[in-house]
């Protein structure tokens, strides 16, 4: 009778434990989901052109008091005030052969759309100011003709399948408006313009780049063959791994990009990627602070598109992209002056990591820290 007791009490007892752990991890398992689940079973779309476009059973102003930041908090007054009267004063500066065809973004202060020159609203965040703004994401493609979308500069998630979109709404013909959110990818399927009211500043953090640790260098001198053309040597740039110490999204994934600047002989330059830079990886939170690899193919090589000049190495930033935001100025020191990067981030300090790195002549190992985070990188120069 005592054995039947002691193993009857021992099951029970692995029976509970069983279901404590099963719970626990469910738990966790909802903790970590809970920003997935949050909107999935009240997502519905609309259709625009043949575009689906999701929204909620909440309205925009309502979402936004519960989860904006500063800044979304900042625009969304100026968000909700846009009729149509507002929309074709925009539309009408905007279509001009030298604005659509800028490669920059043409910024419209709102400042000066509502008439508040003189009570200027400004926003100052890390001793830079921003003002609201705004400006059509989709140019290129964009009919002018067509009623335009009207959309807030802050990315959410609302479930697995709708990470980063912003709040949105279209005008019809008597003045209603129809609330939504847009993605990247319907923005670049919409041909009707799609302006975003966003926060710019045209203050630059100053340069301040981070140092750089090499931590194996291979057997060849590191400047030797300077005086030769490079040209006659391959290279190659690898991020072995990375970490990043802080999350700048609200909501969603981290978008860590990577932006290089090749530096060649005779003062020229020559980027490697657009304005969103090279996509390492979405990063989620829970992947805050933990070390992660890299195993991809990285397009690092310096492209030789100036005839006789010399390669001589790259401004490279590691930055928190998000894809509607004006392009903020990333400046970057090196043997060229500082340099530059315009990179699509909503705030200008959403960078992690600024280095030079100049050119090298053989098998280098190396790592950048700072306290947002770091990576590591190896460099391969091979002759022809």
């Amino acid at each position: 009778m005592i054995y039947l007791s002691y193993y009857s009490i021992t099951r029970k007892i692995n029976f509970l434990i069983f279901i404590l752990s099963a719970l626990t991890y469910i738990s966790c398992q909802d903790d970590l989901n809970n920003e997935l689940t949050t909107f999935k079973d009240s997502i519905n779309y609309i259709t625009i052109d043949e575009v689906k476009l999701p929204y909620i059973n909440k309205s925009h102003s309502s979402f936004l008091k519960e989860n904006g930041d500063q800044f979304d908090l900042f625009n969304k007054n100026y968000f909700s005030a846009f009729d149509d009267k507002k929309t074709k004063e925009v539309l009408t500066e905007l279509n001009t052969t030298k604005n659509r065809n800028s490669e920059t973004d043409y910024l419209i202060s709102i400042n000066k759309l509502f008439n508040n020159s003189s009570n200027r609203k400004i926003l100052t965040h890390n001793d830079l100011s921003y003002e609201s703004v705004v400006y059509c994401l989709n140019k290129e493609r964009a009919d002018f003709n067509k009623k335009p979308v009207v959309a807030l500069g802050g990315g959410f998630k609302l479930s697995s399948e709708h990470d980063n979109y912003l709040p949105a709404y279209i005008i019809d013909d008597v003045g209603n408006k129809t609330e939504f959110f847009i993605g990247e990818k319907e923005t670049n399927k919409l041909e009707n313009p799609v302006l975003v009211i966003s926060s710019h500043t045209k203050d630059s953090v100053k340069a301040d780049n981070d140092k750089i640790v090499y931590d194996s260098i291979g057997d060849h001198l590191q400047e030797k063959n300077r005086s030769i053309n490079n040209s006659s040597y391959n290279y190659s740039f690898n991020i072995g791994s990375y970490k990043i110490k802080h999350r700048y999204e609200n909501s969603g994934k981290s978008e860590y990009n990577i932006s290089q600047m090749h530096y060649y002989s005779s003062d020229q330059f020559q980027f490697a990627n657009d304005h969103k830079g090279f996509n390492l990886n979405d990063i989620h939170r829970r992947d805050i602070d933990k070390e992660l690899f890299y195993v991809k193919p990285f397009p690092f090589m310096p492209k030789f598109y100036y005839r006789n000049l010399t390669y001589l190495g790259t401004y490279i930033v590691t930055f928190e992209c998000d894809w509607y935001a004006s392009k903020k100025f990333i400046a970057v020191d090196g043997p060229g002056g500082t340099k530059y990067h315009q990179l699509r981030m909503k705030n200008s300090d959403n960078f992690y990591q600024r280095i030079y790195i100049p050119v090298q002549y053989n098998y280098i190992y190396f790592h950048v820290s700072n306290e947002k985070g770091f990576f590591r990188g190896q460099i391969i120069a091979t002759p022809n």
